[in-house]
């Protein structure tokens, strides 16, 4: 049980924020601002035990909210109490110490180990209060077979973006080939930041061509990459309806669907959970390149099929398609390009 003193004070993760008692009594004014937003302000009516809750905190507060720290205000009658709440739609199990804690040794990421491929972009976002220190440790294959292990720090600056105290690094593979200078083939690398580590790891014998790759809002509300290597298959299809007048068929409201469903090679236990979070975010896109990216909408028929090849999981099956409402002539290439971004789309699976 958590009263409303005990979480005053406090700063905990969004989805980790308990069901609040605010007092013993037969109703209760409250009021609660997120930030500079008030997202509440109803009377409570005492429960069962007695007692009036704030429950469902989550529900509450996360369309208020966007990455990073936010001080939550609640007024119950006349006291007011205060605490901040950082942006994370994942329940954080077994927490020892505080969430500044443990932020000072995770990226805001659920992964811990990404497979990615030479051309994938590969963003990283950290939360800090002061300047940090990057360095990465990156393998290689030469071509006399013999591997090669080098280190060292960005010779340049490779933030994308800073908001507030998040910043978001890109630490894509071609980065890491141009820092290290080695003539080789890259197998994979280290980053580091501060007491933060996350691994990468690449296959040389992967082919560009099947390779799908995303970019998704993940739990933390920052940009992950996810590159699958597999199949895309994309039939497409014109649904209308159709009408007699007059004595002859007319169409009405041809309407473009593009589908796309994508069978995956055999994937990481990491790769599921990313990939399951990835279909459950608010914003997906898919696109080869960081500025050239298409928001799509999953139709919401994952499958998985197990496997025991050794160290992977299962193989995934999913359909998505572009949420765009019309095509688009492109001068350039002389061609109707399908990838028009309907910017009244609201953002949400259906």
């Amino acid at each position: 049980m958590t009263t409303i003193s005990d979480i005053s004070g406090t700063t905990v993760f969004l989805a980790n924020i308990p069901d609040i008692q605010l007092g013993e009594a037969e109703s209760m004014d409250v009021v609660v601002v997120a930030g500079e937003v008030q997202c509440f302000n109803e009377t409570i009516y005492c429960e069962s035990d007695g007692f009036c809750w704030l429950r469902d905190m989550l529900s509450l507060l996360r369309p208020h909210l966007s990455a990073g720290l936010t001080e939550i205000e609640i007024t119950v009658g006349l006291d007011v109490y205060y605490f901040n709440v950082f942006y994370c739609l994942v329940f954080i199990e077994n927490l020892y110490g505080s969430v500044e804690d443990w932020l000072d040794v995770h990226f805001l990421t659920t992964t811990m180990v990404k497979r990615t491929t030479m051309d994938s972009m590969e963003r990283l976002a950290v939360y800090s209060t002061e300047n940090v220190h990057l360095t990465y440790q990156a393998l290689y294959l030469l071509a006399d077979g013999t591997h090669s292990t080098v280190s060292g720090q960005f010779s340049v600056d490779r933030s994308l973006y800073t908001r507030g105290n998040i910043t978001c690094y890109d630490f894509s593979p071609s980065v890491i080939d141009y820092e290290s200078g080695v003539e080789g083939k890259l197998l994979g690398y280290f980053i580091f930041v501060e007491n933060r580590s996350m691994k990468f790891l690449l296959d040389p014998t992967v082919d560009d061509s099947q390779v799908s790759r995303f970019v998704y809002l993940n739990a933390f509300g920052v940009e992950e990459d996810l590159s699958l290597v597999g199949t895309l298959a994309s039939p497409r299809q014109v649904d209308y309806t159709s009408v007699f007048l007059k004595g002859l068929r007319r169409t009405l409201s041809p309407d473009l669907q593009i589908p796309y469903r994508l069978t995956t090679a055999t994937l990481t236990r990491d790769e599921i959970i990313s990939l399951t979070e990835m279909l459950s975010s608010e914003s997906v896109w898919y696109g080869d390149a960081a500025d050239d990216k298409t928001l799509v909408n999953y139709s919401g028929d994952l499958t998985f099929v197990p496997t025991s090849e050794p160290g992977k999981a299962a193989s995934a099956e999913f359909s998505f398609s572009y949420a765009f409402r019309n095509r688009r002539w492109d001068e350039t290439s002389g061609r109707i390009v399908n990838n028009v971004f309907d910017d009244t789309f609201d953002k949400t699976f259906n």
